[in-house]
């Protein structure tokens, strides 16, 4: 492990680096850490309604500003040189490359159009807007759709799979970081109970929440680590942020939906069919395909 001293700043983000040296448990710890800070530090910030937009300004800069750089920060602190075959700068470690950067951008929004499917013929059927870019330009919107997606993909993917990955396989970092990731969200249970929801409400919400950050964790998880670029999850989050959850609960009584029904199979078919495909290392050329080799 290197502190400062041993080398600059400006070294270690250009000079090949590695993890190898930090061990499975300060590892697991240090995500444990960052999350638990993540946390604490959104909900000091303000006490006020989490959509007031006090709240919402004070928690993007605690988000996309003080979270990032403590990040960084630690990374620098637990990274070494390295000169081995898995040795990369520590702007790489993070995502941040140029090679192939197209096919990094091109891929998650083709992957995500094809699982989101079903919802645009949903849409299509009730004739609503495909997208709403006018979220964008509200406050809340921008939070959901650039401030949130940034931050979480940074800290939870960019800075905690560098950790991991030494120690553990593909498989497991790929549902360990999100399963921190899903767990990190139950401060918006904790929310919803200071509000006065009820609690059976809440445990169910928790465990929805969890489930559905975690599932989608793993595949931002997986697409970082496929393409070995941070703007892959990033634009994967925020376009998801930006469709919503699909609306399941309309198809029973929706006067198509057999055709949903059949759509929301068809989606899910080509998604997963496509997934592995379109993140082969022979694609993506990511330096993170050395971690793949048994």
């Amino acid at each position: 492990m290197s502190p400062f001293c041993d080398m600059g700043v400006l070294e270690q983000f250009i000079e090949p680096v590695g993890f190898a040296d930090v061990s499975a448990s300060v590892a697991l710890l240090t995500c444990l850490g960052l999350s638990t800070l993540f946390v604490i530090l959104l909900n000091a910030v303000s006490r006020k309604a989490r959509d007031h937009p006090e709240t919402m300004v004070r928690r993007m800069i605690v988000a996309v500003v003080v979270m990032p750089v403590v990040s960084i920060i630690v990374l620098t602190l637990l990274s070494s040189r390295d000169t081995t075959d898995k040795a990369m700068p520590l702007y790489e470690w993070l995502g941040f490359r140029t090679h192939r950067l197209w096919y990094a951008i091109l891929c998650p929004i083709v992957l995500v159009t094809v699982g989101y499917g079903s919802e645009y013929l949903h849409r299509i059927l009730n004739r609503e807007p495909l997208l709403d870019v006018g979220d964008l330009l509200c406050l809340h919107g921008f939070r959901n759709i650039i401030a949130a997606p940034l931050a979480e993909e940074f800290v939870f993917r960019s800075c905690m799979l560098p950790l991991l990955l030494p120690h553990w396989s593909v498989t497991i970092c790929v549902f360990l970081a999100p399963a921190i990731f899903g767990v990190a969200h139950l401060h918006l249970a904790w929310e919803a109970y200071r509000n006065g929801e009820r609690i059976q409400r809440l445990i169910l919400v928790a465990c929805a929440q969890i489930c559905y950050t975690t599932l989608f964790g793993a595949f931002s998880a997986f697409l970082f680590l496929r393409t070995g670029h941070f703007v892959a999850c990033y634009l994967s989050h925020a376009y998801c942020n930006m469709l919503g959850l699909p609306n399941f609960g309309e198809i029973p009584a929706h006067p198509h939906k057999s055709v949903l029904m059949v759509g929301h199979v068809v989606a899910m078919v080509l998604f997963f069919g496509l997934l592995a495909p379109l993140t082969d290392v022979s694609l993506t050329g990511t330096q993170f395909s050395s971690y793949f080799v048994p």
